[in-house]
């Protein structure tokens, strides 16, 4: 017999993260050797009645065979913890992947997994316990602490060409393994121009002790309470990859479900590995989703200056081939969008995009 929803209770404070549920959703996409050191994480971690789903999202090599042997003969769990592994049949990207995971939800919480990230001991219960505090009805989202796998020093030296992380100061942090430990994520942010950010990012870890109140959840490691993610019809699927956490915390917001932090809950994490950030499609994703959500979300004025700060790019920087697709990936959806508001505002009806609320119009 199942354990009851989280949604059937009044008193929230009376279930624990011990007998709550959890579903843990992880994609794949031509890294079965990844995925299964993540898998590996936090397998052990899952309790009784707990699932974890694994996505390959057509991956089109080995992986499905490796994954299936993998959960067939190494992959060991505790009594009545599922798993599964669910293949797609194109690659629709990260969203369409999670939601394809996320389909048929039954338990009280899901947690979403980058398979490039390993979950530390505790994590499970780190990002599933805030939703039954006291005074958590409203909470929507809770979003992990990801820490940059290995560790790390300034590289002095560094020239251009430097392999590492550069931070806002124009250091370059390269790979030590006498170094320390840097910040990932706690969380998502957006500056006053619409752009998306990790907050605290390559801060060294022993100096962090961010706020529990942030903007948004980053979707490589953070938990959603299953009527929050019901009720916001899940990711978007029409930005391939980049943004939809930014997105999905939109949403959340106005629907008046609060996003928290949760320190407690560690994640070790390869950034970017499945996607390099210099690659072609990275940037021409990022330039277009930023733009996209800049537009859905932020005032006109404040989506003028992010599209006028784009094109700016077109003259300087590396990529303008990318940042000119993009910019015409979003130019063309704008111009959709406008086609489609005066429809529906002529009609009177309300536009929606992947469970998103475009815009609301007259009665």
């Amino acid at each position: 017999m199942n354990e009851p929803r989280l949604s059937d209770h009044e008193n929230v404070e009376s279930t624990s993260a011990a007998v709550a549920t959890a579903r843990v959703v992880i994609v794949n996409w031509r890294q079965p050797e990844i995925t299964k050191e993540c898998v590996r994480s936090i397998l052990p971690q899952l309790r009784c009645h707990d699932r974890l789903v694994i996505v390959d999202n057509a991956s089109g090599d080995q992986s499905v065979e490796e994954l299936r042997f993998f959960l067939e003969h190494e992959a060991h769990c505790g009594e009545n913890v599922h798993v599964e592994l669910r293949v797609a049949d194109s690659n629709r990207g990260f969203g369409s992947g999670v939601n394809a995971g996320a389909n048929d939800l039954s338990e009280d919480v899901l947690i979403l997994l980058n398979n490039d990230a390993c979950a530390r001991p505790g994590f499970r219960d780190a990002v599933v316990a805030p939703f039954f505090s006291s005074g958590a009805s409203r909470l929507g989202a809770v979003t992990a602490r990801m820490l940059l796998a290995g560790r790390y020093r300034i590289d002095k030296q560094a020239t251009a060409e430097t392999e590492g992380f550069r931070d806002q100061n124009g250091q370059v942090w390269v790979n030590d393994s006498q170094g320390i430990l840097l910040i990932n994520s706690t969380g998502n942010c957006v500056d006053s121009h619409g752009n998306g950010y990790d907050r605290s990012w390559l801060q060294p870890a022993q100096l962090e002790h961010d706020s529990p109140q942030v903007f948004g959840i980053c979707g490589g490691a953070c938990a959603i309470r299953a009527e929050a993610w019901q009720e916001m019809e899940g990711f978007r699927e029409d930005f391939f990859m980049y943004y939809e956490d930014t997105e999905l915390s939109y949403r959340l917001r106005r629907a008046q479900w609060t996003i928290e932090y949760i320190r407690g809950a560690e994640v070790d994490h390869r950034h970017a590995q499945s996607m390099g950030t210099q690659s072609p499609l990275f940037v021409r994703c990022n330039v277009r989703n930023r733009l996209i959500v800049s537009s859905l979300y932020r005032s006109p004025q404040q989506t003028a200056y992010a599209y006028l700060r784009t094109v700016a790019h077109l003259f300087h920087g590396p990529h303008r081939w990318s940042v000119f697709q993009g910019l015409g990936d979003a130019a063309q959806f704008s111009f959709r969008s406008f086609f489609h508001w005066g429809r529906s505002h002529r009609d009177g009806g309300t536009q929606k995009v992947g469970g998103a609320v475009l815009w609301r119009t007259r009665k």
